[in-house]
């Protein structure tokens, strides 16, 4: 029968569907979204720092995300689109990671909303600091990847060190992080574009 406070049907109990049929199960299937095919949403994670807010504006190609050399500026997970080759990317620019121990109530609340944000991505960009390498913060935050089964690239940003250095830089990043043996891996500098059009 059709609510027309709710601006819905309802059954009645005589009109109760049975379990096992499909009209029963309409409310655990998802409708499916022939626009979302294309949309690919990633998570810009890693610890603070490392320069997210900066590969987010580069990736852009705007100013769009508050950039500062004090660490933790962004808090709150900013959303900006964009249309390329056919798909519509969005990219989530999340607040960094600290340890635990310096975890503040505010930073507390940005890691739970970065889990969050995991949940819901396709692909994570992990983000780590060339210059001062891999440290076991990073490695546990790349865990969040692996936990929440995200696709995933690693990038090592603020990089300006030779081709040998890179071979060498690449092996400890997979020897660091095992469980993302599968993710590719590459060098930047988002403060000067380098491999930016390649990631």
């Amino acid at each position: 029968q059709y609510d027309e406070d709710e601006d819905s049907y309802f059954y009645t109990d005589e009109e109760e569907v049975e379990d096992d049929s499909i009209f029963a199960q309409n409310d655990k299937i998802k409708e499916f979204d022939e626009n979302d095919i294309n949309h690919i949403k990633i998570a810009i994670i890693g610890r603070t720092n490392v320069g997210k807010s900066s590969l987010l504006n580069a990736l852009l190609g705007e100013e769009r995300s508050v950039v500062s050399s004090v660490a933790g500026t962004t808090i709150d997970p900013i959303d900006e689109s964009i249309y390329y080759e056919g798909y519509h990317i969005t990219f989530v620019d999340t607040a960094g990671i600290r340890r635990r121990s310096k975890i503040k109530d505010i930073e507390k609340y940005a890691l739970l909303r970065t889990e969050k944000v995991l949940e819901n991505a396709d692909i994570a960009i992990l983000v780590i600091d060339a210059k001062e390498g891999i440290v076991e913060l990073d490695e546990k935050i790349g865990g969040l990847i692996d936990k929440h089964k995200n696709g995933v690239i690693i990038v090592a940003n603020k990089w300006d060190e030779n081709s040998e250095e890179f071979h060498k830089f690449r092996e400890e990043v997979y020897y660091r992080f095992k469980y993302l043996y599968f993710a590719p891996f590459i060098a930047i500098s988002a403060k000067t574009g380098r491999n930016i059009d390649k990631l």
